[in-house]
């Protein structure tokens, strides 16, 4: 009888905890290790996740490959074309793929730059490629109002 209760509070604990992530606009995908809010973002952002974001000028001044997943498509071949049109839009860049993977609105990419740069240079990248806002590890930010100061 002990072990029938125990497996009722342990499903509804469960039941709780999924409604709870859901109210919260998350989303979990298994095929990736990425937790992204589902689609609270406005289209043209790009989100970085993992260790280094939360100090960004670090973060970028210290790498020169990124993944990264953007909210902006509404098809993988819009998603394709904006990775060639990044990669050809500053000759820093080495490379920018299209991992033909896809959770929740967001597509991922990887790209790579021949030298690292600051964090205005890259926030100055993004806006030139039509991205308005970035998230690292917190809310989204207007790249412009970065930009400003």
């Amino acid at each position: 009888m002990k072990i029938h209760y125990l497996l009722v509070l342990l499903v509804f604990s469960a039941k709780i905890y999924s409604q709870t992530e859901r109210a919260r606009g998350m989303e979990v995908r298994s095929s990736s290790v990425v937790v992204l809010p589902a689609n609270t973002e406005s289209k043209g952002t790009i989100v970085f996740k993992g260790p280094g974001t939360e100090k960004p000028a670090q973060f970028f001044s210290n790498s020169q490959s990124f993944i990264s997943y953007i909210y902006s498509f509404s098809s993988a071949a819009e998603a394709e074309n904006f990775a060639s049109a990044f990669k050809s839009s500053d000759p820093n860049i080495a490379s920018c793929q299209y991992s033909n993977r896809e959770a929740g609105g967001y597509y991922e990419f990887s790209f790579s730059v021949k030298e690292t740069r600051d964090l205005k240079w890259y926030l100055g990248l993004f806006k030139q490629n039509n991205l308005g806002f970035i998230k690292l590890n917190d809310g989204p930010k207007s790249i412009d109002k970065l930009l400003e100061k």
